[in-house]
């Protein structure tokens, strides 16, 4: 039985010393982890990392980010536009696949207890994990105590926010330079008309204009694509139109807008597995791994900029379901690299769209196919 696979997206309240974030980041490969991304903002002063792993994968990088953080960073010293708590600031664990809220629960839990014990930091948590159904607006607004440790704060590294939730989507869409307190209004009718659905935002005063920051956060409610409507609305009554818009971290392939385009989630979830099962592959020592690894290795760039594409979306399912058969080759069928391609294929399969699944229905039987028997399997 394959192990639960989880994604991580801890925030570091470090966007600007490149040093400093190459360090971060390397901090989270290793192991039973994989980096996915890493988006630092300078203005933002924070940088966002996407990891993906099993339990104990995850867990080992946090906690060797966690270190890196407390000695890169001196919240004393620490500035920039976005509201934080801590050094590494937040740490949201998702479920990946077939992985339940519970086990992202359970290892969120792990998480906040090896970093207090670990770094006696004060931990915060949210979300799932929490039992009080803490929110990170409530810590950033000083309503809650920390869970674990406090009620002081560290003295450098401030405190550590560790939740459990569902994918979100952070969307940044830029506004003209315009008064800060017409982003503030967009921001707050944008919360007015979407917040019951799930939307969040705030708008930031950047040197390009004002940005109208939003987390989507549950895709079964609202997707990027009608806050962009939204906003483009609330925009054009003040004679305003969006300049850009930007996906921060990764977004899944079902709620993807044009802007995520190199930015799928599954298309860097597949990227990962299939470079697992390439190394494999290779360290095998026959030809025909060699040559099997070589056909793997060419559609690695392709599945990790990945374009919001239909077309793109089936073809890639289909390759990295073939990329997790060749796994079987060197017996590797059950670890990170096979777990990596079918949660990638799966979340690929729920981005299709009705009118692609009628043009081939042939592709995507198969598909479901072999998906079904992987989800036998786990079962």
């Amino acid at each position: 039985m394959r192990e639960s696979l989880f994604e991580a997206v801890p925030n570091v309240s470090e966007g600007r010393d490149a040093k400093v974030i190459q360090r971060l980041a390397a901090a989270g490969e290793g192991g039973g982890s994989v980096l996915l991304d890493a988006a630092g903002d300078p203005e933002h002063n924070r940088l966002v990392l996407s990891l993906a792993g099993d339990s104990a994968g995850i867990s080992d990088a946090i906690q060797r980010l966690a270190e890196s953080a407390v000695e890169a960073i001196d919240l004393r010293r620490h500035f920039g536009v976005h509201p934080r708590v801590g050094a590494l600031d937040v740490v949201p664990l998702v479920p990946l696949g077939l992985t339940t809220p519970e086990a992202a629960t359970a290892l969120a839990l792990e998480v906040a207890t090896r970093i207090w014990e670990g770094l006696r930091i004060p931990v915060f948590l949210y979300g799932w994990a929490s039992s009080a159904g803490t929110r990170l607006a409530d810590v950033r607004a000083g309503r809650v105590r920390p869970d674990l440790g406090g009620p002081d704060l560290h003295p450098t590294a401030g405190a550590v926010c560790v939740g459990a939730r569902p994918p979100l989507v952070a969307y940044n869409l830029l506004l003209p330079p315009t008064g800060f307190d017409t982003g503030r209004e967009i921001a707050r009718e944008l919360r007015s008309n979407l917040g019951s659905r799930g939307v969040q935002a705030l708008a930031f005063a950047l040197r390009q204009g004002v940005q109208i920051s939003t987390n989507v956060r549950d895709l079964e409610q609202a997707l990027p694509a009608e806050v962009r409507e939204e906003v483009t609305r609330l925009a054009a009554q003040r004679g305003l139109r969006i300049v850009s818009e930007e996906i921060v971290g990764l977004c899944p392939a079902a709620a993807a807008p044009a802007a995520a385009g190199g930015r799928i989630l599954e298309g860097r979830l597949g990227e990962a597995g299939t470079r697992t099962v390439a190394r494999a592959l290779r360290a095998a020592g026959r030809e025909d791994s060699r040559l099997a690894a070589e056909r793997l290795e060419r559609h690695e760039a392709r599945l990790a900029n990945l374009p919001t594409d239909q077309e793109e979306f089936l073809a890639a399912a289909e390759l990295c379901l073939a990329a997790a058969r060749m796994a079987a080759a060197v017996d590797l069928e059950h670890g990170l690299g096979p777990a990596l391609l079918y949660s990638a294929a799966r979340g690929l399969r729920q981005g299709l769209e009705a009118a692609t699944i009628s043009r081939h229905p042939a592709r995507v039987q198969a598909l479901n196919h072999s998906l079904d028997a992987d989800t036998a399997e786990r079962s």
